[in-house]
């Protein structure tokens, strides 16, 4: 009986652990999401339909540039076994991953420079940064991992750097993409 009881645990904590793994989208799920996101963008930086169809394949393959980007490791940076050499490392890592970000959004502000106005090309990061924003947000809306409040607090109540990322202020830049999946 024991045996029987045991076997059935660690079937049930694989199958958990099977359902627990994030699930990879259907091309199809992609390229939704791809147009929920072109939609918003359209809106956020009143782009006209005549702007939109330059916008869309140069929006696209930044989205494509994003998504190979490796992002680093999640290290527990609480851990009391931390040594001095890996915070470095997965500091660094960190720091590579924002290099990345930061060459590919140069890459299309140039590319981006000829379809839009001086406005919207200001406004550029800061609605993709809101329209990744609203993502995370809805992710957390459906049972995702997230904060009571929905917003990631950091020491002293202050909102952490990801979430000063508004979409509200056209000179806000200063966030990056959140990571995908």
């Amino acid at each position: 009986m024991k045996k029987l009881t045991v076997i059935t645990m660690l079937l049930a904590a694989f199958v958990m652990g099977a359902a627990a793994q994030p699930r990879e989208l259907s091309k199809e799920d992609k390229e939704n999401v791809f147009n929920g996101k072109a939609k918003m963008m359209q809106k956020r930086l009143e782009l006209t339909d005549e702007q939109m169809k330059e916008f869309l394949p140069v929006y696209k393959s930044y989205q494509e540039e994003i998504e190979k980007i490796e992002r680093p490791k999640k290290v527990n940076l609480k851990s009391e076994t931390l040594t001095s050499d890996q915070a470095y490392d997965a500091m660094l890592a960190k720091l590579r991953f924002n290099e990345a970000i930061l060459a590919v959004q140069k890459n299309i502000l140039g590319k981006l420079k000829p379809i839009l106005t001086p406005k919207q090309l200001v406004r550029f990061i800061s609605a993709e940064c809101a329209v990744q924003k609203s993502i995370r947000d809805h992710k957390k809306a459906r049972g995702g991992k997230g904060f009571k409040d929905g917003k990631r607090r950091d020491r002293g109540g202050k909102m952490s750097f990801r979430d000063r990322c508004d979409g509200d202020r056209p000179d806000s830049i200063s966030c990056r993409p959140a990571p995908q999946g």
